[in-house]
């Protein structure tokens, strides 16, 4: 019985570990900063005309277990950036779309994507920049 525990806790390490070393060979998180007229991802400005748009987007692992939550920014050349989002709030509303929303230049380019059911793999298929 010992064993068998001890197995179920190996296997649940490993396939854990295997999609956090997904998630960071496949998506570099973004530093972003919000401006007047504009955000700063990775330390370059991007003006609002330049933001496609920001997308909240809830992903489960692969145990199907808490979802971790992400934002999509894609700019008009076809770059696409991810950060995680703070923690949700009692109403799970998204801090950081909360805010962008009562931004002038970015309200209307604010939306939520449907959660992911492909866990971290979903980020491979993305584009990178």
């Amino acid at each position: 019985m010992a064993v068998m525990a001890v197995l179920c806790f190996l296997f649940l390490v490993f396939v854990c570990s295997s999609d956090y070393r997904m998630l960071r060979k496949n998506l570099p998180l973004a530093n972003v900063f919000l401006t007047n007229d504009g955000l700063i991802i990775n330390e370059k400005p991007y003006p609002a005309e330049q933001i496609e748009e920001v997308a909240f987007m809830p992903v489960r692992h692969a145990l199907n277990k808490l979802p971790a939550y992400f934002v999509e920014i894609t700019t008009r050349d076809g770059a696409a950036f991810y950060f995680l989002e703070k923690n949700m709030g009692w109403n799970f509303e998204s801090p950081t779309i909360k805010v962008l929303n009562q931004h002038p230049l970015f309200s209307s380019k604010t939306k939520e994507k449907s959660e992911s059911s492909e866990g971290f793999s979903a980020f491979k298929k993305q584009k990178q920049s």
